[in-house]
């Protein structure tokens, strides 16, 4: 026993002394073992090599070598300079028996931060022919039954099949068996897919998988073969087969099939922003996946893919929502002959066909060549507004309800509505009616009511019939017609004509102007007109309110085109009487428009006009003041900035007005002339009728001086009014009692006629918040009546040039697209 004891020391502290040996070996020789282990793979290494650091230790995997590469650099073996494969981190393990016999027998590798580029030119040849035939007797070789990859980013580019594979992973299990130029991989992990296939044809974008698969890769006859794998995509998995053979022409033959798949395998097909939108959406019934790519590949010759997709008897919801669709069956058909050539692709979608809480829905759609599409689709079906909404929740949209039914069909190709010689060729029938159609937004506290109407396609044009609805207090009948609508949807630039007899018997302006129908806050702007809209709308409205202003039995014409808005023969009755008009709303300068109108009064009561008009925004003088009828043609021209507020800089006005009728109560500055007048009927006064022509422009308003016969005296006054409320007002009256005045005050602002009947010259200037009052001199009085005659005559002229050089005119040509009447709708 003790003999057994002593050998069993013996023999542990032997091992211990050879292992110390070894390690000890290792440490001294290292350095040849690495430059050796170098030498030796050098010669099976086809491509350049660098690294910053290696380290060589023992202690990590006892018996077994283990080398440590830090910033590791494989150049590829094409022309340009460029990586195969970088790492920050790569490290293996050697045989020592192996070693020693001369074999470097790699058996473990883990890797971290590292990036693989393969890629094959347009000649066919490859980038990643990393080993190289050898007569050596030395042997490299790999069996890797234990592979980590942390962090690995892996591109694969093929610029003979215009393909593009783009992935990544944070730690993938690999076992790998190189033995000459017989390739065998698997491996395990997380993979996140940036990019399948090609920039014009990507399949699986930005989707997270996990994966199995083993693969063969034999370099000598260049076939990659996938012995199996399976990937599973949330819930989904999908099962590839086949191979690739990469001699030229290269020849691709593989199959993927969805196993339990559902919904989201149909949507991880389509791009991302498009199915982030139904993420939510499950299904249960049966969901299938079948795709294939099959063909040759060379300079001429492309792949053919297949996708057989589809559902039976499914039904598709979201549990947070009440609607569900159900009984859906589909037949998906995408072959696309030569990949990525979309010009070959075909895309169907047949007896397509599910009920909506109950309400069928049937179609068929198919697509033919992607870069040039031609579309043969059919759709009818019946609606519940609330079971849409229900079953797919739009969030500026509070509440909607009513029935939407109808059919449509489309035949023919897409570029045919690009002109008016084909865009008739492009078939288009049905018609969609709406009945008791109610729609809430979130941004408005009004809704539209009660909609009901007909649309009709006719070609490219939408026709409306009898459409009925209400809007607030407002309530809408349009008949009339969308021209070209369906070109101005699919394609930019194209115009869209809009056609419309608009009746209505009450409208709220200030309803529909406060309602926020974008949902989207406004930021101060010009009123901007597509250039590609053309509008012909005839109106007949037979109430209209906004703010204080009351119309009844509106009508006229609204002609927009290339940026202008023109009403024409616009009139309706109000405050007392009747207005007409017509204008130029010119829109083509986004920072400001221009606008030109043309306003007649007939009959008009003074103050309802200062009344509805909130005083014209000043407090000197008020509706309370004023009485009389009204006549008055007004010329204008301004131009409105942002929220169309009137640049005052830019207004001219030269109107003639003529008030019958009038009275003139209670008005302070009329008063206080009492002390020169001594008249206490000053505070009304009433004239049966007075004449004037009145002139705005920079920022000033001009009277001319006007007589004014009242029940009291008869005053003349001129004068001026600026926009910052500064007066200066010029009036002479007869004087009654001299008595009342202080001579001295009163000295050389009273004028003597040869009659001897006297006339005192009153000044009234300052703000109209701080004015004064105070007597003229008669010298200065003469001049001043003389000069502003001469005024008034050169201004008037000169506002008559100034119209000439400012005059717009507007030649609107028959639209190419729309046939139109321009002429005036009387």
């Amino acid at each position: 026993m003790k003999k057994l004891k002593k050998i069993l020391l013996y023999s542990i502290i032997a091992f211990v002394g050879l292992a110390l040996c070894f390690v000890a070996s290792i440490f001294i020789f290292k350095n040849q073992i690495v430059g050796r282990f170098i030498k030796e793979a050098n010669k099976h290494i086809n491509l350049p090599v660098t690294v910053g650091k290696i380290e060589v230790t023992v202690l990590r995997n006892f018996p077994d070598l283990t080398i440590v590469f830090y910033d590791v650099y494989v150049e590829d073996s094409q022309p340009e300079i460029s990586p195969l494969f970088t790492s920050k981190k790569v490290s293996f393990n050697l045989n020592p028996l192996k070693l020693w016999n001369g074999v470097y027998s790699i058996q473990e590798l883990n890797t971290v931060d590292s990036q693989l580029n393969m890629n094959i030119n347009k000649a066919g040849a490859g980038n990643y022919n990393l080993l190289k035939k050898s007569d050596s007797k030395t042997k490299v070789s790999f069996e890797l039954t234990n592979v980590k990859l942390e962090n690995t980013a892996f591109s694969y580019k093929n610029d003979l099949a215009n393909i593009h594979h783009k992935l990544s992973s944070k730690i993938l299990n690999t076992e790998i068996k190189i033995n000459d130029s017989l390739y065998q991989v698997f491996f395990e992990g997380d993979i996140f897919i940036h990019q399948i296939g090609s920039e014009q044809m990507n399949f699986l974008p930005n989707k997270e998988i996990d994966i199995e698969v083993s693969l063969n890769f034999n370099d000598n006859d260049k076939k990659l073969t996938i012995s199996s794998a399976l990937l599973n995509i949330k819930k989904a998995q999908f099962e590839i087969s086949g191979f690739c053979s990469l001699t030229d022409p290269v020849s691709i033959d593989i199959r993927t099939v969805g196993k339990k798949t559902d919904i989201q395998t149909l949507l991880s097909l389509v791009p991302g922003n498009i199915s982030q939108r139904f993420s939510k959406y499950e299904s249960t019934g049966e969901v299938y996946f079948d795709m294939s790519l099959k063909g040759k590949i060379s300079d001429d010759k492309f792949p053919t893919l297949s996708v057989h997709f589809g559902l039976k008897n499914a039904q598709v919801y979201n549990s947070a929502y009440k609607s569900r669709i159900e009984n859906a069956n589909l037949n998906g058909l995408m072959i696309m002959q030569g990949l990525p050539k979309l010009d070959s692709t075909k895309l169907s979608l047949s007896n397509i066909s599910a009920t909506l809480q109950g309400n069928p829905i049937e179609g068929n759609f198919e697509l033919v060549n992607f870069n040039d599409p031609f579309i043969v689709a059919d759709f009818t079906g019946v609606i519940n507004a609330q079971d849409l909404l229900n079953f797919y929740p739009i969030k500026s949209i509070k509440e909607i309800s009513g029935i939407i039914k109808g059919n449509i069909s489309l035949n023919g190709n897409l570029a045919m509505l690009k002109e008016k010689s084909t865009m008739l060729k492009f078939y288009t029938s049905g018609n969609f009616e709406f009945g008791n159609l109610n729609l809430q937004l979130n941004s408005s506290a009004s809704g539209f009511d009660n909609w009901n109407g007909q649309v009709q396609f006719n070609h490219t044009d939408l026709i409306m019939n009898h459409i009925t609805g209400k809007f607030g207090n407002s309530d809408f009948k349009f008949d009339g017609a969308l021209k070209n609508i369906i070109p101005y949807i699919i394609f930019s630039g194209q115009p869209l004509g809009i056609e419309a007899d608009i009746n209505t018997q009450y409208l709220d302006i200030d309803q529909i102007l406060e309602a926020n129908l974008s949902d989207k806050k406004q930021e101060d702007s010009s009123l901007k007109i597509p250039p590609d809209l053309v509008m012909n709308f005839n109106t007949n409205i037979r109430a209209v309110k906004y703010k204080n202003f009351l119309g009844r039995l509106f009508t006229g014409n609204l002609f927009v085109k290339d940026k202008v808005a023109v009403a024409r023969n616009i009139s309706f009755e109000s405050l007392g009487g009747k207005i007409s008009m017509s204008g130029i709303f010119d829109a083509k300068n986004n920072d400001a428009n221009d606008l030109i109108n043309t306003i007649h009064f007939s009959g008009i009561n003074l103050d309802s006009l200062f009344y509805a008009f909130d005083n014209f925004n000043q407090k000197f003088i008020g509706y309370q003041h004023l009485k009389g009828k009204l006549d008055a043609e007004l010329n204008l021209q301004t131009t409105l900035g942002k929220n169309l507020k009137i640049v005052p800089e830019s207004m001219i006005v030269d109107a003639t007005a003529s008030i019958k009728n009038g009275e003139l109560n209670y008005f302070e500055p009329i008063q206080k002339l009492n002390k020169y007048l001594d008249d206490e009927g000053l505070r009304k006064l009433k004239f049966s009728e007075i004449t004037n022509h009145i002139h705005i422009e920079n920022k000033v308003l001009y009277i001319p001086q006007m007589e004014i016969k009242s029940n009291v005296t008869t005053l003349s006054i001129s004068g001026t009014h600026s926009f910052d409320q500064h007066i200066d007002y010029h009036l002479s009256a007869p004087l009654k009692n001299k008595k009342k005045l202080d001579s001295d005050e009163a000295f050389g602002a009273i004028e003597e006629d040869k009659t001897g009947k006297s006339k005192i010259f009153i000044h009234i200037f300052g703000t109209t918040d701080n004015y004064k009052i105070q007597l003229d001199k008669v010298a200065v009085m003469k001049k001043m009546v003389s000069d502003i005659k001469n005024e008034v005559k050169e201004l008037n002229e000169a506002f008559k040039m100034e119209g000439q050089k400012k005059k717009k005119t507007i030649e609107l040509d028959k639209d190419s697209y729309f046939d139109w009447d321009n002429k005036d709708n009387n």
